[in-house]
């Protein structure tokens, strides 16, 4: 399944669906667990909120979920590693 299944219909009818547009888009987005609306993450925590319907999802296991409990029982977790080291040289240089 393509990543932009429900939502290249939309891209078609705006001209927008070439090879130079997808190919970023399928290695770069997620699709909502809902409605299928591409999804970039460019910072912070896992758990999204779809632009498109609303519905939370996270964005780690592209499961729809209600809140922050998914992350408190250990299924994924709320900020990867990378993000908490990118945060903290943020931080940092603003100290200096």
């Amino acid at each position: 399944m393509s990543v932009l299944s429900k939502s290249s219909l939309t891209l078609v009818t705006l001209g927008l669906c070439t090879e130079t547009y997808l190919v970023p888009v399928q290695k770069n987005c997620k699709q909502c667990p809902a409605c299928g609306m591409a999804i970039e993450r460019s910072e912070g925590c896992n758990k999204m909120t779809c632009t498109s319907c609303g519905v939370f999802f996270c964005y780690r296991c592209n499961q729809q979920i209600d809140g922050y409990k998914h992350y408190w029982n250990g299924n994924c977790i709320l900020f990867d590693l990378s993000e908490i080291e990118r945060w903290e040289a943020e931080v940092g240089q603003q100290m200096m």
